[in-house]
């Protein structure tokens, strides 16, 4: 009988540590899956800030780090890199993603950038809300620097209706999801200030 209870015993004990392990395992990969991918990130990130690469044909158009420009906002500590518009990773569920309308910093429109908000591992644009007017925001791209402003902040545009804000000459719009409020979105207007060789 008290050999039984010991088993049963180790049993408890074996079955735990096995559940305590694997919970460890689960914990620690997910961990350094989101270290390395902010590691990738920051070199990737330099290498269009520091190294100047411009945007040419060779970018390859299957790798989530092959970013061709990097969008920096200071006052919500972001800096991510974001992709050609024919990568297959320019895409929200991966990165920052330039739409297809978008213009590109060097050419005169609108420069429209979107990412998902919320607490997951691509939520890029989780902080966006925190922004406010006169903020600055950077752009790095063909070895040139674009200094942005905050203009105007909406908080409360029906998806789909970005299109039918007031636009100008050279901007930069940020958008992302309104989390307090579904079915409506968070746009940022910034008109272009100045912008600076590398």
């Amino acid at each position: 009988m008290r050999e039984r209870r010991i088993k049963k015993k180790l049993n408890r004990f074996i079955l735990g540590l096995a559940f305590f392990s694997f919970s460890l395992f689960l914990y620690l990969h997910k961990n350094l899956i989101l270290f390395v991918d902010e590691v990738r990130n920051e070199i990737a990130v330099e290498d269009v800030i520091y190294n100047n690469i411009e945007n040419n044909e060779t970018i390859k158009k299957e790798n989530r780090y092959d970013f061709i420009g990097v969008l920096e906002i200071p006052s919500i500590n972001l800096s991510r890199g974001f992709l050609d518009k024919e990568n297959i990773y320019n895409d929200v569920d991966y990165n920052i993603k330039i739409l297809d309308e978008s213009a590109m910093p060097n050419e005169k429109g609108n420069v429209i950038l979107a990412s998902h908000s919320g607490n997951s591992k691509i939520a890029f644009f989780k902080n966006l809300y925190k922004l406010k007017i006169q903020d600055k925001v950077y752009i790095y791209y063909n070895g040139l620097k674009y200094e942005y402003k905050i203009y105007n902040k909406y908080e409360e545009i029906k998806d789909g209706d970005i299109d039918i804000l007031e636009s100008r000459e050279s901007m930069l719009t940020l958008t992302t999801c309104n989390q307090s409020h579904k079915g409506y979105q968070l746009v940022i207007l910034c008109e272009l200030v100045k912008s600076e060789i590398l």
